[in-house]
């Protein structure tokens, strides 16, 4: 288990490697961040649903995202996906959408998979922005 907070998060895990093997050969991996340590404690979800958010349009885009998200959420009755849940593409994926997304009750909604560009920089948080599907910047504060 990781447990990636302060300049931890820069290291790139999948490289880890002993001399013969990558250590993803060897040993499961598991990311905690400071946020998740409450949940550690919480009942196991049975019924899991979650949100969908990318950007397959616009400067820079990901034509493969509908696909990967569609693929992931069961959004529609005609749909065989895993996961009952919601997709945010292109435009409706704004800061707005993803803020209320995120805030509702996340023991009803744990899975999220976020499909668009992301620009981490080293040193402060904010100084990183992720890519949303309205064409608008979204910085780390």
């Amino acid at each position: 288990m990781w447990s990636i907070d302060s300049t931890l998060r820069y290291i790139p895990f999948a490289a880890l490697h002993d001399g013969k093997r990558y250590l993803v050969e060897s040993f499961r991996q598991s990311l905690i961040t400071p946020a998740s340590i409450p949940n550690l404690t919480d009942e196991p979800v049975h019924s899991w649903a979650g949100f969908g958010f990318g950007v397959s349009e616009g400067t820079s885009p990901l034509p493969s995202v509908p696909g990967e998200l569609h693929g992931i959420f069961r959004d529609s009755p005609e749909s065989h996906s895993p996961i009952p849940g919601v997709v945010r593409l292109n435009a409706s994926f704004t800061k707005e959408a993803f803020e209320r997304d995120l805030s509702q009750d996340q023991a009803h909604h744990p899975v999220v998979h976020i499909a668009t560009h992301f620009d981490s920089r080293a040193g402060v948080a904010a100084n990183s922005y992720l890519l949303l599907g309205d064409g608008e910047i979204a910085f780390g504060n």
